[in-house]
C-alpha cells in the first residue's frame, strides 16, 4: 500500500511541476513616432499565449527580441520589459510583455562632397528614408558626381563620371527579407594592374539586383543575390596592354551569390558585442567586348569578434580569406585599409582588420569615436611566378553617430601603406563612407 500511495505522490507532484511555469497573456507594442505595431508583430510574431518552463527562459526571451529590435538600427531607442502578475491557482505566473518603440528621423538628406583616395572626388546627395510608411523597411537613393582618378593617377575634373542608385531594403515577405537595387551610370573606367594603367573606356552602363535572405533558427541567415549590369556606348580611349581586354570593357556581367551567414551581437550605446561569420559562394559571368567570355567562381570566409571594455573601449577584429577561380582579381586591396584597392593582384588571399573603437566624446544625442586601426593581408598571384606579397596598413577611423539616425553612421578613414615599395603612387588611402568597416 505505501508503494501505491508513493506512486500517486510522485504523479500529483510531476502534475503539480508541469503546470508551474509563466505565459505571456498580452504584448503591448507602444510607438512614439510613425512605425505601425502591427509591422512589429508581422516580423517577429506575436509574444501573446507563450509559455517559458522558467522565469530565466522568459527573461532570455524579452532580451533576445530586445537584441532584435536593436539590430534593426531603425529607432531612436527601444526596449522590451516583462510586468509580472500573480501566480494563478494552476501554478502559472500570468505576464504582459510591453515593447516600447521611439521613432527617428523620417527622412535623412545628406548632401556631401568628400575625397576617396580609391575613387577621387566624390560629390552629391544621399537620401535615405528609414521605416518608411510606418514599415521596417527603407528607401535610400544616391546622385554622385565624380573626379575620377586617371590613367596618371590625376583626377579628372573635366571629363567625370556620373551615378544614380536607388535600394529597397528589406521589404517583408514571409519568411523571406528582400533588397531591389537599381543604377544607372557613365564612367570612364581605368583597367589598372598593381597601379599601372592598361585600359582606358567608357561607358553607359544600366544594372539592378534582387537578394532574398531568410533569417532561421536563432542567429543564422542564408541568402541569394542576382546581379545584371549591362554596358552601353562604350568607348576605349588607351590601350596599354591588349592582355588585359578581359577585364573590361565588356557587355555585360551577370552575377549570383549564396550566402551563410551567423550572427549574435548586442548593441551596447553605440559599441558591438558578440561574434559574426559568414561563408560565401560568388559566380560572375563576364562578357568582354574584345575577349572570349569567362568565368570566375569566388569562394570566401570571414569571422569578426566584438567586445566592450567599460564604457569608453570596444575592440575589434576580423579575420577572412578569398579564393578565385577564374583570373586574378585586380582588387585584391579591397579587404586592406592603408592599400589602395588596385594596388594587390591576386587569386587568394588572407586579411587580418583589428581595431579599438573608442569613444572622444558625447553631446547631446551625438557621438564622435575613433577607431586606431591595424590590418595586415598576405595575398598570392600564381600566374606571375612570384611569391606571396604581405601588405600593412595603419591609421584610424573617425565615427560619428547620431542616436536619431542609427543607420546612418559617418565613417573617415586614414590609414597608410607600410609596404617599402618605392613605386607606390599613393600611400595615404582616405575613405569616406556610412558604414562600420565591418
Amino acid at each position: 500500500m505505501s508503494r501505491i500511495a508513493a506512486a500517486l505522490f510522485l504523479l500529483m507532484s510531476s502534475a503539480l511541476l508541469s503546470a508551474q511555469g509563466y505565459l505571456i497573456e498580452a504584448e503591448r507594442i507602444t510607438v512614439d513616432g510613425r512605425t505601425k505595431p502591427r509591422e512589429i508583430t508581422k516580423r517577429f510574431g506575436s509574444a501573446a499565449g507563450l509559455r517559458f518552463e522558467s522565469r530565466e527562459e522568459l527573461e532570455a526571451f524579452a532580451a533576445e527580441r530586445a537584441r532584435a529590435l536593436d539590430n534593426l538600427r531603425l529607432f531612436q531607442s527601444s526596449s522590451v520589459a516583462i510586468t509580472y502578475g500573480e501566480r494563478g491557482g494552476d501554478g502559472v505566473t500570468r505576464c504582459t510583455l510591453t515593447v516600447a518603440i521611439k521613432d527617428g528621423s523620417p527622412v535623412i538628406p545628406i548632401p556631401y562632397a568628400v575625397y576617396n583616395s580609391n575613387m577621387g572626388f566624390l560629390g552629391g546627395v544621399y537620401l535615405k528614408l528609414p521605416g518608411i510608411g510606418g514599415t521596417l523597411q527603407s528607401l535610400q537613393c544616391v546622385g554622385m558626381y565624380n573626379a575620377y582618378y586617371g590613367k596618371d593617377n590625376t583626377m579628372q575634373w573635366d571629363n567625370p563620371n556620373f551615378e544614380l542608385s536607388a535600394q529597397w531594403l528589406d521589404a517583408y515577405f514571409a519568411p523571406f527579407l528582400f533588397t531591389f537595387t537599381a543604377y544607372a551610370a557613365h564612367y570612364n573606367s581605368v583597367v589598372t594592374e598593381r597601379g599601372d594603367a592598361k585600359i582606358v573606356y567608357r561607358a553607359l552602363f544600366f544594372g539592378g539586383g534582387i537578394e532574398a535572405r531568410y533569417p532561421f533558427l536563432a542567429h543564422w541567415t542564408a541568402a541569394a543575390r542576382l546581379k545584371t549590369t549591362l554596358f552601353e556606348s562604350v568607348e576605349v580611349t588607351d590601350v596599354f596592354d591588349a592582355a588585359y581586354y578581359d577585364y573590361g570593357p565588356d557587355r555585360g556581367r551577370y552575377e549570383g551569390k549564396l550566402s551563410l551567414e551567423w550572427e549574435n551581437i548586442v548593441w551596447r550605446d553605440n559599441f558591438r558585442k558578440g561574434f559574426r561569420a559568414e561563408f560565401s559562394v560568388e559566380n560572375t559571368l563576364f562578357s568582354p567586348l574584345y575577349a572570349p567570355l569567362w568565368n570566375d567562381s569566388v569562394i570566401s570566409a570571414s569571422a569578426a569578434a566584438y567586445t566592450v571594455l567599460g564604457k569608453i573601449f570596444g575592440p575589434l577584429a576580423r579575420a577572412s580569406a578569398v579564393f578565385h577561380t577564374g583570373k586574378s582579381s585586380l582588387l585584391m586591396g579591397k579587404m586592406i585599409r592603408g592599400v589602395i584597392d588596385n594596388e594587390l593582384k591576386g587569386d587568394r588571399g588572407v586579411y587580418l582588420n583589428t581595431g579599438v573603437q573608442t569613444r572622444l566624446f558625447k553631446a547631446g544625442k551625438t557621438e564622435a569615436h575613433l577607431i586606431p586601426t591595424f590590418d595586415i593581408a598576405c595575398v598570392y598571384a600564381p600566374e606571375d611566378a612570384l611569391p606571396p606579397e604581405i601588405a600593412l596598413g595603419v591609421g584610424g577611423e573617425l565615427i560619428i553617430l547620431d542616436q536619431r539616425l542609427k543607420s546612418f553612421p559617418i565613417r573617415i578613414g586614414f590609414a597608410y601603406d607600410l609596404r617599402k615599395n618605392k613605386n607606390i603612387a599613393r600611400r595615404l588611402e582616405v575613405d569616406f563612407n556610412m558604414q562600420f568597416s565591418f
